[in-house]
């Protein structure tokens, strides 16, 4: 399906994304066939990272869609899906006992005034709201991070080039306490560049209990 299918999608909200028979957004036979909890961690120099779920097309086209065209159907169904993972992983789950704080990896002000929202940022604020409903509390999504203009694109890089073109590329516009976990939400996790880079500006200054969560990796 292409971006406009998913705005004509959006209109039928009983048909399914994917195959477009009925279901709500994503109907039992898609989802049992493309969602595949994957729950593993990602070991990170900086940062251990949840992934939710196992990647492969339909996975990557929720991702898609929902980066191009900011339909928010899209960004909710995939934060209440990864929110049932987070609650499943003990590691996880126990950290959210000690109140911790959402954040998400930024883009830089052109890129968000090109598109006008920033996935990560609105996958948090989801998560957190999903989270919130299932413990029956309101967690703080704070916006951490500035990203300053790209060197170049990251795309097709492996993880030495992509570490050396984001380096000093992120600064602390907030400085939430520090004794307080901190869970760093992005869509896509490939590898790991920008996390660790992201979890290395924390801990230069003094942050220690840092995760990252993702809803895939490539």
């Amino acid at each position: 399906m292409d971006r406009f299918g998913v705005a004509i999608s959006g209109l039928f909200e009983d048909r399914c994304w994917l195959c477009f028979h009925l279901g709500h957004y994503f109907c039992s036979s898609c989802k049992d066939k493309f969602l595949h909890s994957y729950n593993e961690y990602k070991v990170l120099p900086e940062v251990d990272v949840l992934i939710a779920f196992a990647y492969n097309k339909a996975v990557e086209f929720l991702i898609e869609s929902g980066k191009n065209t900011g339909y928010f159907m899209i960004l909710r169904f995939l934060a209440e899906n990864v929110s049932k993972e987070i609650l499943s992983n003990s590691k996880f789950k126990r950290t959210l006992l000690f109140n911790p704080i959402f954040t998400f990896v930024p883009i830089t002000k052109k890129k968000r005034q090109a598109r006008g929202f920033n996935q990560a940022e609105n996958l948090a604020k989801w998560i957190g709201f999903y989270l919130g409903q299932s413990l029956f509390y309101k967690f703080d999504v704070v916006d951490i991070f500035e990203r300053l203009d790209a060197k170049s694109t990251q795309v097709g890089s492996n993880r030495e080039a992509r570490m050396r073109k984001i380096s000093g590329n992120f600064v602390l516009i907030n400085s939430p306490p520090r004794n307080r976990p901190i869970f760093i939400i992005d869509d896509v996790v490939t590898t790991g560049a920008t996390l660790s880079e992201c979890a290395a500006v924390l801990r230069s200054q003094g942050y220690r209990d840092i995760y990252g969560l993702v809803i895939a990796s490539h």
